[in-house]
């Protein structure tokens, strides 16, 4: 078998996520609208929630060629709206056996970073406090 690069699989990553975020979005908000625009949805009340997906385990690109934790990529312009609009994070991490795992997350509580791995969004005690 085959395997897919890692952008392939990025591609196909986030088509499923955004479907699996809607599904997960429909069975806690009676409104979920999918903008597509600078942000993936938009639940109750208008609140954002922009969709990010990574594969749990990526191949590195150095001379060691061993695997590292998948990132999430965040923009500093989609973050800003989500913070002025008490917007969430919905993340998505798939696996090769297509589980998946995913958390929403109020994005007030992930400072900016270009990018984080999925274990420390997931770990990371960003709820510490709440």
């Amino acid at each position: 078998m085959e395997s897919k690069s890692n952008g392939a699989l990025r591609f196909e990553n986030g088509i499923e996520a955004e479907i699996q975020a809607q599904r997960y979005l429909e069975g806690f908000y009676e409104v979920v609208e999918r903008v597509n625009a600078l942000i993936d949805f938009v639940v109750d009340h208008n609140q954002p929630v922009e969709v990010k997906s990574c594969q749990a385990r990526i191949k590195r690109c150095d001379a060691k060629r061993r695997s590292k934790n998948g990132r999430f990529k965040l923009k500093l312009t989609q973050h800003t709206y989500l913070l002025e609009n008490n917007g969430l994070y919905l993340f998505v991490v798939s696996y090769e056996d297509k589980r998946s795992r995913i958390l929403l997350m109020p994005a007030k509580l992930l400072p900016f970073q270009k990018q984080y791995s999925w274990y420390r969004v997931f770990h990371g005690g960003f709820f510490n406090g709440l």
